[in-house]
């Protein structure tokens, strides 16, 4: 909480932080430092002239509504593929509007159901995206950390039930941003507190800890009534280890048998299981306890090398291409990483091969930028 505190006022030199890897590099990681309650934000006010954290702001804006792939291109280039799988809808079709913007088409698919037996359709789908838009949640405050609540400015279904979003530019981050798990997801309407007639303003799904917000109109936060998607994997249940639900020991989901795909694998059910320690992980994999280990921080480098090496008779690690780059903010708008050449100084004095080595043991690599190259629009080297 104090980390957290001092990041958002600004009472830092330097702080460690990392990019968020895909689906959200580089676009939605860099409008983020819009958002007040990032340590980018209080860094960047100390920006000079002629790039001020305005003009860096205007600039990130100007390349999210880039209307061809050269001009995001430069625009990322200057600021510093992949494709959309279809899933609940089977197709879209993008139109330009005579008055700017476009409007997306998405054609649903058919058959789907939730983990409760609802039917998925559009009706539900604009009912998600009405709880998540309505308007006070918009900002930077709440939803607004990346650009899409902002630049969607109407959901509604036609006369063939096909979904119709509305965008007030040409915003071509739209379909990989509509991937992200939060904040816009696809909820059963059974879990919204009243139902599919529940009201975006005063029944929103936002968090109930939210309360009133305080806006014209208000929205109240009442929460939602379970996690219930249309996912291969079902919630069933969480598990803890006091009898006040404060620890949490595991949480459990069953596979979906009516999943729309068909395919299932041969895996019922998954524990996903908390230890207090690194070291607990690692025993639990020697143990024959525990199946799998993913993401990083979970074991430690030592322990990843030692499994790489010393266990190939019982275990394979995979190590994928860069994800996420760690970041260290150096904080424009306090002294004395105020001064420019400063700043240079230290980014130049650190060895990165070298604390690599002795921290990560060998694992990494050194970068140079702020995001991976296999970001898109990243590949380049500046």
């Amino acid at each position: 909480d104090d980390f957290n505190a001092a990041m958002v006022a600004g009472d830092f030199n330097m702080a460690f932080s990392e990019s968020w890897g895909p689906p959200y590099d580089p676009h939605s990681y860099a409008k983020s430092w819009e958002a007040p309650d990032e340590a980018h934000y209080a860094a960047l006010k100390g920006l000079p002239l002629p790039t001020t954290q305005a003009v860096l702001s205007q600039m990130i804006d100007d390349v999210l509504t880039a209307t061809s792939e050269a001009e995001r291109e430069e625009g990322w280039h200057e600021i510093l593929n992949g494709s959309i799988l279809p899933s609940l809808a089977t197709s879209w079709t993008v139109t330009d509007k005579s008055g700017g913007g476009q409007e997306y088409t998405f054609t649903l698919r058919q058959g789907v159901t939730f983990h409760d037996g609802e039917q998925w359709n559009c009706t539900v789908a604009k009912l998600n995206f009405d709880h998540v838009l309505a308007e006070p949640l918009t900002t930077s405050d709440w939803h607004g950390w990346y650009g899409l609540p902002k630049q969607i400015n109407s959901v509604d279904c036609n006369a063939n039930r096909e979904l119709v979003v509305s965008t007030r530019d040409t915003y071509y981050p739209l379909l990989q941003e509509l991937t992200y798990i939060r904040p816009l997801r696809m909820l059963s309407p059974a879990s919204f507190v009243g139902g599919l007639t529940s009201d975006p303003y005063t029944q929103n799904s936002c968090p109930a800890s939210w309360g009133v917000i305080d806006a014209t109109p208000p929205v109240t936060c009442v929460g939602t009534l379970g996690p219930v998607g249309t996912g291969r994997w079902k919630y069933h249940d969480t598990l803890y280890e006091d009898a006040e639900n404060t620890i949490l020991q595991e949480v459990i989901f069953d596979r979906y048998d009516a999943h729309w795909s068909g395919s299932l694998g041969g895996v019922e059910r998954m524990r996903l299981v908390r230890y207090d320690s690194s070291s607990d992980v690692k025993a639990a994999l020697l143990d024959g306890s525990l199946d799998l280990v993913v993401g990083s921080g979970v074991l430690a480098p030592e322990d990843i090398l030692a499994f790489k090496e010393d266990h190939t008779d019982l275990f394979t690690v995979y190590m994928t291409s860069p994800l996420q780059n760690r970041i260290v903010i150096l904080n424009a708008n306090r002294a004395p990483t105020d001064d420019l050449t400063l700043r240079k100084t230290i980014i130049h004095a650190v060895n990165k091969a070298a604390i690599i080595d002795k921290e990560l043991y060998g694992l990494e690599e050194p970068v140079d930028g702020t995001f991976p190259k296999t970001a898109p629009y990243c590949h380049l080297d500046l």
